[in-house]
């Protein structure tokens, strides 16, 4: 299995000047900067759907990198990794969770905004106008009431357009155990629409 400098960078433990050296010119190597001391064109701006399936690309792209030689010493890359590896401290036996938590009010329509108001996402009917506690990671957002229990997860939102995450299944629920909602309601829509709704 070949070895990746990204599931240990923050565990690195710097003995010498020439081990800082070796993992500065690994990373340069790596990220690219290469191609432009080579005079490379190569210079396209990554595109991805969701941020976790490119690190993953990204990660074995790097590691399928590492059995060339290196531009300045006469080693390959995953040989010279192999001997900054011996500096390396012991990882620590707690996972460690990279997420940032975030207390934030609810709308009165059961929602939250992000990103200067770009970004909406939904909770539930239940929690209008309440205080939740937002979990907040690269790929998802995960919203907890005042006991920190998890209401709903939402895949995270990126860009400088207006969007929105809407999850239907709780408010669904809370129509159907308060079906005088739905008879209140009903009188502005269309008669196919009422027809459905009160079957």
């Amino acid at each position: 299995m070949p070895l990746g400098i990204a599931g240990c960078h923050f565990f690195l433990e710097y003995r010498w000047s020439t081990t800082r050296n070796l993992v500065r010119q690994y990373l340069y190597h790596c990220h690219g900067d290469h191609q432009r001391r080579r005079g490379g064109t190569d210079r396209t701006v990554p595109r991805f759907l969701a941020l976790t399936d490119y690190n993953a690309n990204a990660l074995k792209a790097g590691d399928s990198d590492g059995d060339r030689e290196h531009y300045r010493h006469d080693d390959t890359i995953q040989e010279l990794f192999r001997e900054d590896l011996r500096s390396l401290l012991a990882l620590p036996s707690v996972a460690f969770e990279l997420s940032g938590m975030k207390t934030i009010t609810t709308n009165g329509w059961g929602k939250f905004t992000l990103y200067k108001g770009k970004h909406e996402y939904s909770v539930s009917p239940r929690h209008t106008h309440a205080v939740v506690t937002l979990k907040l990671t690269s790929a998802a957002i995960t919203v907890q009431d005042e006991n920190l229990h998890e209401i709903i997860t939402h895949k995270r939102l990126y860009g400088d357009k207006k969007q929105e995450s809407m999850k239907w299944l709780p408010y669904l629920n809370y129509i159907s155990r308060h079906p005088c909602l739905i008879e209140g309601s009903t009188s502005k829509m269309h008669d196919e629409g009422q027809e459905i709704l009160l079957l």
